[in-house]
């Protein structure tokens, strides 16, 4: 138990800094510039805890919409961890969230926790970590000449939910490449985000609406990092996925599970190759 006053403030932007320094300590290597995308797509949606006015704990708790979502950020301070601090903020994200269905990426050691609180497991994730090469293709286009609306939508069809506002920070994020592959009609088909982090670089997300597009995606964002540390956060379930990753010469390196509150949000294998983040889904 803790005997010192806990009280538990929704973040302020300059807060998430706080957040994104601790995330790094715990060896996630968040992206440069991830505070504002992940902030604004719900202010009301992050929570810190401080003991007699000192911060000792954090979570987010992002409403994606009214239906669904996503808890991360789930980061207590080592003195703290054998305390009840967690229960306390684990509340505050779930009063937040309500009746939705919530979505989070648990680690290995703490899915009993969440199994306790009525979550399952969907897939396992793992992270794959190499150094970049990849190659050119004339084929695919800037992101940014892809109508937003039209972005937007298929974003809507491969995850099943609304994230308007995080998107449009997201694939603009400074020091980053957004590349889409247009049908010959001009239907997006596929799209993916490289962005630079702490540590080298994060492929995310990475969505195609088949094998050969997720594979001339993947080959062109590394190009843009040739020579740098890559990341890609590879759905188990997507097996290409998967052995695209072995295939470039990256190796695991971690691994987290997708758990939902009551059911599952999206079907991996098909067409998501690569995770957005741990942190927001």
């Amino acid at each position: 138990m803790i005997s010192n006053k806990v009280e538990i403030h929704t973040m302020s932007i300059s807060d998430m800094q706080t957040a994104l320094d601790w995330a790094d300590s715990e060896g996630w290597n968040p992206g440069l510039q991830d505070a504002n995308a992940f902030y604004y797509s719900d202010p009301n949606g992050f929570f810190i805890a401080t003991i007699d006015g000192k911060p000792a704990g954090i979570i987010s708790a992002v409403a994606h919409d009214e239906k669904y979502g996503f808890i991360g950020f789930f980061i207590v301070k080592p003195e703290f961890r054998k305390t009840s601090l967690a229960m306390f903020l684990g509340k505050a994200a779930f009063e937040y969230l309500g009746t939705r269905n919530i979505g989070l990426d648990g680690v290995p050691d703490r899915l009993e926790n969440y199994r306790a609180f009525g979550f399952s497991i969907a897939h396992k994730n793992t992270r794959y970590q190499g150094i970049a090469s990849g190659e050119s293709n004339s084929g695919l286009i800037p992101l940014k000449d892809i109508p937003f609306n039209q972005l937007l939508e298929y974003d809507i069809k491969v995850i099943g939910f609304n994230r308007q506002i995080f998107l449009s920070h997201w694939i603009n994020q400074p020091g980053s490449h957004a590349l889409a592959w247009p049908d010959k009609d001009g239907t997006l088909c596929g799209y993916g985000v490289i962005r630079p982090c702490r540590s080298g670089y994060k492929i995310g997300p990475l969505f195609a609406s088949n094998d050969q597009i997720a594979q001339v995606l993947f080959d062109n964002l590394c190009f843009l990092a040739k020579g740098k540390s890559v990341n890609l956060d590879v759905p188990e379930p997507n097996a290409f996925s998967t052995s695209m990753a072995l295939k470039a010469g990256m190796i695991p390196v971690f691994s987290t599970a997708r758990m939902y509150s009551k059911f599952h949000q999206r079907n991996e294998e098909k067409s998501v190759y690569g995770i957005t983040s741990f942190e927001l889904g």
